[in-house]
This record gives structure tokens, C-alpha cells and sequence, in this order.
């Protein structure tokens, strides 16, 4: 199989059905245990039949490709490069039969209907507690069980359960078993749809061929669900997703799932509690929320009634609940039948309150708090699993049979001294599948996570799910993040399937609209530093370039007194060591050629370009809501190169090069998207607000330690302030080869039709503020305004012949103009926070710190 010659000759079909061995005890999706292909595959291998073994390595690649551009990771906040975890995707699927497929979600909405029925009962009139179906410890002993949900939810709304999920694994018999609820939220389902979305886009007639059952019909039920939580009679009522933030390990599915329902991502403190309603805050004043899609775990979500430590929750929101003005998917208390223990119980319950017998078994549970229970724990010990009985599946599991006779002993004491805390389970081996990778086909254990979303009186199902591969047949822990790989998981159906849409087909008419939704504080905070970054990247990585070029030419003395000029921008920037802009240290530093390198690469340094590259992808995560997929894509693929950077051993300025002329294309296609592709809106306004601050500013460090620096007509000077500012082609168009400081200031500074100089900066800023919302009770111009217009009219007065004067032998009046308007860019800064983005959280370091400490 690993020959050339088969790699090549091949086929993909015969590769499966003829090298593929199933394990003996175990059951496998693909094949019986006589070696004949399950039916269901029969489809995927007819297709794939022709083609040659290589070709499943290409769509791989592939497929690793899509999931890289599409940034799905784990944690997409890159604080070091051991936190990010990205996501691991196979090519091949796991396919279910239509029918076997139909009794699963049949077991799976009555299991819903259950669990929704004991969650009402027990936050209500508690009668299984009164009735002793339950057992009082179950739930009083439970650190889940919330009591003041109890009786939260006014009479004017059923308690239900919008949203549930399971973990599932076939036996050594091929029965689903249900290894774990979860009723909290749909964690997962967002993973579930870039996974179809990524293999539609690999295998798009195979999926066609094989009638796959679509996805997007379930999330346009739960979007549907969602809206009708609103407690306002509202045709389109206002729902926001609400995410613990950029720090969780889930945030990409957030804001995956946020942009594709059309739901405003938001954290807790973007929300506010007025008058026992909740308000959104936004740049224009609050505006109302009707549903909160949480994604928070329950006990964070109002630190006033709940966890006090909580700084991601929002204060009173449990009143607002109360009162009615507010939904919550799912309610708050739901988490309470995740605990294991609830599943020695469902059999019974099932009959009691469906009238009906349990469809879907769970995994076999002991409560090791009954006597008759604890024995048969004691007697079978070493076969099964040990958990606590009122944490949600997925956190500590002991496997009694990996344990030497002394830790056995002592877990049997630790029973038995708190019996209550503790249940029992069997142990399960997973089913197995075919997975490739690396060129060879493997056996992987697998387990399901389905979703399902209440619809009317029952649970509607998602045709598929989220599939997690192990590739040892070990217990494989139940949270999302475990498991060294996911699958695509196939439902197939026996007649054609149509496209599907999210949206209805028969929405009423809506009224236009020329502005968007509105903007809440942190994501202009995020926006206006995600500006700033970009172009304090640009500018930098222009000015190194220009650096390294010169370093690589014959040393003369023109070069060095533009190195010299370059230097001192650099040092002033606080990229490089102060000390290389004073000529008797410079001898006493690193070689400069090092210190380039440094300035380029080096991660310990809190400015250099790697880290202000990667604190960029981290800014731009935390707005990817808000920017198309392929702006996403840029940035992330602009910090991909620079984390692939040669070790310290290996670098040159050859390869700084390289990394910076592909880092300034990057950076201009950015701009480029996001001028076509971003509607005009403040989302747009507040990121080239900090575009133009930052350009602004550079542009004034770029003429103090230049023109302002030198007032003699060097020409290669001047020529090298165009080439990194960008306007050699302006200027050379307009002057040939006349090279002067007059006009070179006047098309740097003053010429407000050269996107590069400071006055156009001035001018569109000027525009931008004037769009920005504004307190109607206010006559007078606000600070924002007056600190432009003031830096702008400066400009503007500014007579560059003067400024040029050649007995102004140190630049006074051009030096004094310069620290003018750069004190107003700052002051705009300020009033811009102070006004609009105050709520955004902890304040961020820029060379504008560097310059009011200086």
C-alpha cells in the first residue's frame, strides 16, 4: 500500500474495501463483522471507485487548507503559540443510514421532551422530589441545582428547553448509547457546520451524488425558536449571542455562529441593566435586547445572584428574567440534568412522565449513594468508570482498571466515606471508522454529538452532528476540545435532496434601511486599535525595508546619512535601542544588521513586528463578525508567515526581505477588501479612524526626523522619504526629476489629494467625526471636533516656502507645526476613548505612550 506504484494505480474504493479490517468486539460503521460493506457506504464508494489512491491525499491538503484560511481553531487568541489549537478535520466522513439515522433522532427528541419535563418540575412544583421519584440529594446536594431559578420564569412562559445536545457511542452490538447530556448550550453545533462547509467545499459532487441531507434546515429552526422567545410581540425581535470572550476556548464558534444566524456577538459587559430590561450599549445609546442566545456557563451570568466573582456575566439580568422582559436559550438551571447521576433515573422517569418506555438508553449508571447500588460498584470495581455524580460529564474520570491496587483502595474509601458524590459506569468501546491521514487508511474510535432544537411540541434533530476520533480505543474525554480529530458526519436520504437556505421562503416584506445594526463600545475599541496596529505594521515594515536595502549597497556617504535619518525614526518609534540615533553609542551597540533582525523577529520584544503582527490577528478575532471571510483570511495568513520565521541561527536580511515586501502587499490587500467590501457604516468609520490617527502620526515622526532634521536639499534623502512614504510615482509624475524639499513637504504634509500625506489624513478624519453620533443637548463643537479641526486649519495655514526657509537653520517653525498637530492627534485619541469607546475594557500600548512619557 505505501509503494509508488500503488499510490498511483490504486483506486480509493478498492483501498477500503479491500485493506480495511475491522477489530474483533468492536462495532464498525463500514463494514460487518463478516468484512461486507455496510449499505450506506456503497454510495461514497462508487464514487470515489476511479479515482487513484493520491487523490484522497490532495483533497486532505485540502481540506487542512480550508481550515486554515477559515481560522478554526480552539482558542484564536494567540497570547502564545501553545494556546492555539487548531482544528483537525478528515477527509473522509462518517455515513448513517437513512433509516438507522430516523429511530436515533426519534430516541433523541423524546429524551428532550424528558429532560424538559424534569427541569420544569424541579424548578417549579417539584413534585418528583414530593412523589420520592427523585431522591432530595439529587438535587439539593447538587452544586448545579441554581435555587434562585426556582420559580424564575413568569406564568406568561412554559419553561422549555430550546436547545440539546448529546454525546452518543455505538456498542460492541451497534446500539447508540447516550454517553452524557447537554443541556447548558449547543456547544458544538457551530463546529459541526464549518466541518460540512469545509468537506462541501472538497467533495461538492460526491455530497450531491450520495444525497446528503442538508444542515441548513436545522439552524433555520433554531433561529426560528429563538425569535419566538422574545417576549415582546416583535416581528423581528432583537437577539444577541453572548460569549465569554476572546479568551475562551470556544470564541471561534461564537462568532462562526453569530455571523451566520445574524446574531450581534456580544460580551457582558457590552450589556446593561435599566429598569429590569436589558440594553445593549452602543455608540448611539442603549438599545433593547429581547433574546440572549448564552453562550456562558450559567453560574457566570449575573454575578449579583449568582457568582460574585463573575466579570463576564451581567448584573440583574435573573430580575429582568423574572419580570419577563428577557429571554434566555437555554434558561438558567438547565445545566442541573447534566450531572451523570440524573441518568439512573431516566428509565423510570420516562414511564412516570411520557407514560412511555425509554428509547434511547444511557450509558449503565450506579448512584454508589444507595447500599444496593454501592455493592455492585464494589463488586465489579475494576470495570468501570468512576465520576462525580453531580459534575457535568466531560471533567474527572477515573478508570479504576488504570489504577495500581493502592489508588483503587483509596478511591474505595473516598466512596464510601461520600457515597453520594460519586457514580458508577460501565465502559464503553467505541465504534470504529476509516480515517486517512498521512497517506495510510486507519481504524478511528468515534463518538457523536447531536443536536437538536425544540419545534413546536417536539425536538427536531440536525441530519447529522458532530463526530470526534480517537485513535485509541481509551474513554475519550466528552468536551469539544478532546480527540485528535473531528469527522463530518452523513445522513443519507433515499430520494433527491434540494438546496437548502437559512432563510424562509416567505418572509414578509422588510423595510429598507441605508445603517446597520448598531455598534457596541468594545467593538469600536476593537475596530479603532485593529486600524492602528495595521498601520503601525505598514509604516514600519516599509521603513526596515528601505533600511535593509540600504545595508546590502556600498557603503558611501549619502547611504549612511540616510541610514542615519531611518535610524532615528526606527529609535523614535521604539522599534530599535534609542542609542543607534546617537552616533557615539551606536558604536557601543549590536551590529545594526542584528538589531534589524531583532526589530523584525524577535518575540521578546513588546513592539517588534512579529508581535504587533500577531496582537493584529488577535484584534481582528475579536472583530471577525464584523469583517468578510476573505479579510479574515488575510490577516491571519499575514501572521501565519511571520510565526514560520527561520530560527535565530538561520536568519538574514535576505529573508527580511522577502517577509516584509509580502507583509506590505498583505496590508494593502487588506485595505483593499475592506474599501470594497465594508459597507460605510461606523463598524468602517471607527477602523479607519485608526487607520488615519496611526498614518498620521507616523507621517509626523517620518517628517521631524527627515525634513525637519535636515534642512539642507539632500537629494537622496528626500528621494528616500517618497519611496517609503509611498509617493515617488506622485511626485516624480508632477516634477520629474526635480527633486526639492518645497515640494516634497508640500506633497507630504499639505496636499490633501495624496492619500500618503498628513493633510489628507487630517481631511478624511475631519469627515469621519462629523458622521460619528452625537449628544443632541450639546450646541457647542465637542473636543473630538475642535481637535481636529484645529490640527486641520493649521495645515491648511501652512505656507511650505516658509516652513523651507533655508535660514530657519533647524526647522523651528516646521519642528513646532509638527508638534502641534501631533499633540491635537492625540488629544482626538483621548476624546475618541473618553466619548465613545470607554466601555471597552483595559486601556492598550502604542507609541503615543511612549511620546507622553518622553
Amino acid at each position: 500500500m505505501n509503494s509508488p506504484f500503488l499510490a498511483d494505480q490504486l483506486a480509493v474504493g478498492d483501498l477500503l474495501s479491500r485493506d480495511y479490517k475491522s477489530a474483533p468486539g468492536v462495532f464498525d460503521d463500514f463494514i460487518t463483522p463478516e468484512a461486507a460493506i455496510r449499505p450506506q457506504w456503497k454510495p461514497l464508494l462508487d464514487s470515489l471507485q476511479g479515482k487513484p489512491l493520491r487523490e484522497l491525499d490532495r483533497r486532505q491538503v485540502l481540506v487542512d487548507q480550508l481550515v486554515y484560511e477559515n481560522g478554526v481553531t480552539f482558542n484564536v487568541h494567540p497570547d502564545s503559540d501553545d494556546r492555539i489549537r487548531p482544528w483537525a478535520l478528515n477527509v473522509l466522513p462518517v455515513v448513517f443510514a437513512e433509516d438507522d439515522w430516523t429511530k436515533l433522532q426519534d430516541g433523541l427528541a423524546q429524551r428532550g421532551r424528558l429532560l424538559q419535563l424534569i427541569l420544569a418540575d424541579l424548578y417549579g412544583p417539584r413534585t418528583l422530589l414530593k412523589r420520592r421519584l427523585l431522591p432530595p440529594a439529587i438535587v439539593y446536594a447538587n452544586r448545579n441545582f441554581l435555587r434562585p431559578a426556582v420559580g424564575m420564569l413568569p406564568e406568561a412562559q412554559a419553561w422549555m428547553l430550546p436547545l440539546y445536545s448529546a454525546d452518543l457511542a455505538r456498542s460492541s452490538g451497534g446500539n447508540w448509547w447516550v454517553m452524557a447530556d447537554r443541556t447548558a448550550s449547543a456547544t458544538g453545533c457551530g463546529y459541526a457546520l464549518e466541518n460540512r462547509t469545509v468537506i462541501s467545499q472538497t467533495w461538492p459532487q460526491l455530497i450531491q451524488d450520495c444525497h446528503v441531507q442538508r444542515l441548513a434546515s436545522f439552524f433555520r429552526k433554531m433561529r426560528d425558536t429563538l425569535l419566538h422567545l422574545s417576549p415582546r410581540n416583535l416581528e423581528n425581535p432583537h437577539v444577541v449571542l453572548l460569549s465569554p470572550g476572546p479568551g475562551d476556548p470556544y470564541y471561534f464558534e461564537d462568532a462562526f455562529l453569530a455571523r451566520y444566524l445574524g446574531y450581534t456577538l456580544v460580551e457582558g459587559g457590552d450589556l446593561a441593566v435599566r429598569d429590569d430590561k436589558v440594553w445593549l450599549k452602543t455608540l448611539g445609546g442603549l438599545m433593547p435586547v429581547d433574546v440572549i442566545f448564552r453562550r456562558v456557563y450559567e453560574r457566570q451570568l449575573d454575578p449579583l445572584e449568582l457568582d460574585g466573582t463573575s466579570t463576564i456575566g451581567v448584573p440583574g439580568l435573573l430580575q429582568c428574567v423574572r419580570k419577563g422582559t428577557v429571554s434566555i436559550a437555554n434558561p438558567i438551571g438547565s445545566e442541573l440534568v447534566e450531572s451523570p447521576v440524573f441518568m439512573a433515573f431516566l428509565p423510570q422517569l420516562c414511564r412516570e412522565l411520557l407514560g412511555e418506555e425509554l428509547q434511547l438508553p444511557s450509558i449503565a449508571t450506579w448512584w454508589c449513594y444507595g447500599a444496593k447500588e454501592r455493592q455492585y460498584v464494589m463488586d465489579h470495581f475494576n470495570n468501570l468508570v468512576i465520576k462525580p455524580a453531580f459534575d457535568p460529564s466531560g471533567g474527572e474520570e477515573i478508570i479504576v482498571e488504570r489504577l495500581s491496587e493502592a489508588e483503587r483502595s483509596q478511591l474505595r474509601d473516598r466512596i464510601n466515606a461520600d457515597p453520594a458524590k460519586f457514580v458508577a459506569q460501565e465502559t464503553i468501546v467505541r465504534s470504529t471508522a476509516p480515517t486517512w491521514r498521512d497517506g495510510q487508511l486507519r481504524k478511528g474510535h468515534i463518538a457523536l454529538r447531536s443536536f437538536s432544537v425544540r419545534s413546536e411540541d417536539t425536538f427536531s434533530v440536525m441530519p447529522g452532528g458532530l463526530i470526534r476520533v480517537s485513535s485509541t480505543p481509551d474513554p475519550i474525554e466528552l468536551s469539544i476540545a478532546a480527540g485528535d480529530e473531528s469527522k463530518d458526519a452523513w445522513v443519507l436520504s433515499s430520494r433527491s435532496v434540494k438546496h437548502e437556505s437559512l432563510f424562509a421562503k416567505h418572509d414578509s416584506e422588510v423595510p429598507l434601511e441605508r445603517i446597520g445594526a448598531a455598534l457596541p463600545s468594545r467593538v469600536a475599541d476593537n475596530l479603532y486599535w485593529l486600524g492602528r496596529h495595521l498601520e503601525q505594521v505598514d509604516s514600519s515594515a516599509r521603513i526596515v525595508r528601505f533600511l535593509v536595502d540600504r545595508l546590502t549597497v556600498e557603503p558611501s556617504f549619502e547611504i549612511d546619512l540616510e541610514i542615519a535619518a531611518w535610524v532615528r525614526v526606527l529609535a523614535s518609534r521604539g522599534l530599535i535601542e534609542p542609542g543607534y540615533a546617537v552616533e557615539e553609542l551606536s558604536h557601543t551597540l549590536p551590529s545594526l544588521e542584528k538589531i534589524l533582525l531583532n526589530a523584525v523577529y524577535e518575540d521578546e520584544e513588546r513592539l517588534s513586528l512579529r508581535q504587533t503582527v500577531r496582537e493584529t490577528l488577535r484584534l481582528a478575532s475579536l472583530v471577525r463578525d464584523r469583517v468578510s471571510l476573505d479579510t479574515w483570511r488575510m490577516v491571519n495568513r499575514m501572521e501565519h508567515r511571520f510565526r514560520r520565521v527561520p530560527e535565530d541561527s538561520e536568519r538574514d536580511l535576505g529573508d527580511v526581505l522577502s517577509h516584509l515586501n509580502q507583509l506590505v502587499f498583505d496590508i494593502a490587500s487588506f485595505y483593499g477588501l475592506t474599501t470594497d467590501s465594508m459597507t460605510r457604516g461606523q463598524a468602517w468609520r471607527f477602523l479607519d479612524i485608526g487607520r488615519r490617527i496611526e498614518r498620521g502620526l507616523q507621517m509626523v515622526t517620518l517628517l521631524q526626523e527627515t525634513l525637519a532634521h535636515h534642512t539642507e536639499e539632500h537629494v537622496p534623502l528626500l528621494q528616500s522619504v517618497l519611496d517609503v512614504a509611498d509617493s515617488s510615482v506622485t511626485y516624480r509624475t508632477r516634477y520629474l526629476s526635480r527633486i526639492r524639499r518645497v515640494p516634497v513637504l508640500d506633497l507630504l504634509m499639505t496636499d490633501e489629494s495624496n492619500p500618503r500625506s498628513l493633510g489628507f489624513q487630517l481631511m478624511m478624519l475631519d469627515e469621519h467625526i462629523n458622521h460619528l453620533p452625537k449628544n443632541p443637548e450639546q450646541a457647542t463643537r465637542s473636543a473630538e471636533q475642535k481637535s481636529i479641526l484645529s490640527a486641520l486649519h493649521q495645515i491648511r495655514m501652512a505656507d511650505v516656502h516658509e516652513l523651507c526657509d533655508p535660514r530657519d537653520s533647524q526647522s523651528r517653525s516646521l519642528n513646532q507645526l509638527l508638534l502641534r498637530v501631533e499633540q491635537e492627534l492625540m488629544n482626538l485619541s483621548t476624546s475618541l476613548t473618553r466619548r465613545y469607546l470607554v466601555h471597552s475594557g483595559p486601556p492598550r500600548h502604542l507609541q503615543e505612550f511612549a511620546r507622553s512619557t518622553s
